[in-house]
């Protein structure tokens, strides 16, 4: 059975400094290196401008950098012509500190719409992760006046089992069965609970996705998950959790899942 290791790198929540990036990511490298899985990391490009060598050691110890926006923005709340300045923005930025191109995205709080897929396609990219079957906790967007109720739905609504979405572009998504998998889950649900959702990702042949946040490895007083789980305590339930799973499961970065599956 497949597993991803996603990470979404950007702005710390609440205050947008960048501790998680400093300070999270190398303590984060460093246990992944302890179990030998190789990461995909989503990055918005004003992390990449910041901190250039943090990312370019990251693809030396062979993780995978691709594209979570050149800021992090909603691209619901974009128009078309908006989205494609921006995804043009970050292929410029890869091209400027990595002298690469990014081959997957993930749209910022899951926000992918057609437009945005179509870009991508035309751009070249590979793949994307943003579709979030069945997970709760997208439902809290359908109360947020600026969000494209339709695309939440629709994304709530979409396929559990990586499929061609646009042309030649594969959708990855991150499966949920109503709980996903994650930094968020790994803070407030009770501590093993993956171990009864692993069995089901098997049964149906899907990639276990799992995705966290750069800040999901600092203390960040405004957080309520921050309070509930401690960094320290948040490090000890994924050490236990990497444990676990990298012994049962084949942990590849996506675009090694992507090249696996067209080949």
């Amino acid at each position: 059975m497949n597993a991803l290791f996603s990470v979404d790198v950007e702005p710390d929540l609440h205050n947008n400094t960048f501790k998680g990036v400093v300070d999270g990511m190398p303590r984060l490298s460093k246990m992944l290196a302890k179990y030998k899985v190789k990461a995909t990391f989503f990055t918005t490009c004003d992390c990449m401008e910041k901190y250039p060598a943090l990312f370019k050691n990251l693809i030396k110890e062979g993780h995978e950098i691709a594209l979570h926006g050149y800021r992090h923005e909603r691209f619901d709340n974009l128009s078309k012509k908006e989205k494609e300045d921006r995804i043009n923005k970050s292929l410029g930025c890869f091209k400027k500190y990595l002298r690469s191109k990014p081959l997957g995205f993930r749209a910022p709080q899951h926000s992918i719409d057609e437009d945005t897929i179509a870009i991508l396609s035309q751009k070249g990219f590979k793949y994307d992760s943003s579709r979030t079957p069945e997970n709760l906790m997208l439902m809290r967007h359908l109360l947020r006046k600026k969000t494209s109720k339709k695309d939440v739905i629709k994304n709530l609504l979409s396929n559990f089992i990586p499929y061609d979405i646009y042309g030649k572009l594969l959708e990855i998504p991150r499966a949920s069965f109503f709980i996903s998998t994650g930094g968020f889950e790994l803070k407030v649900y009770p501590k093993g609970y993956y171990k009864f959702l692993i069995p089901m990702y098997k049964f149906l042949k899907i990639p276990l996705v799992f995705v966290m946040h750069s800040w999901d490895m600092i203390n960040i007083p405004q957080s309520r998950t921050s309070k509930l789980c401690s960094p320290k305590k948040f490090e000890a339930r994924l050490d236990e959790f990497l444990s676990y799973t990298s012994k049962r499961l084949k942990y590849q970065r996506m675009i090694d899942f992507y090249n696996e599956r067209k080949n």
